[in-house]
């Protein structure tokens, strides 16, 4: 998996997504997912709607990891951030999640 910027959790948010959905724009994603855009919702913990379409972009994401990669020894773990991605309430709890994810996908060879 490539992070153009390692520093950015935009950045790595996009790439997690290119990687999962095996796509090489960020806009070839089911419903854009792939995009930063849709990691930009997390920053607005006081909109539950835009923080609810980021839920919904990350859940998305990790469900076609979980799809991609059914029965290996990461599957429970996934799901599990799949979980506190739904109960996340503030963008650090997302960054967290994001990056948990990101070290599961390198480990599955993405």
């Amino acid at each position: 998996m490539y992070i153009s910027n390692p520093n950015n959790i935009s950045m790595r948010y996009e790439a997690l997504a290119l990687a999962t959905f095996n796509c090489t724009g960020k806009y070839c994603a089911p419903f854009k997912y792939a995009a930063q855009d849709s990691y930009s919702g997390f920053g607005h913990e006081n909109n539950p709607e835009r923080f609810f379409e980021a839920q919904r972009a990350l859940t998305t994401v990790l469900t076609v990891l979980v799809y991609r990669f059914p029965k290996t020894e990461h599957t429970e773990r996934i799901i599990s951030l799949i979980d506190r991605t739904w109960s996340a309430k503030t963008q650090n709890e997302a960054v967290a999640i994001i990056n948990e994810a990101i070290d599961i996908a390198e480990n599955l060879g993405l």
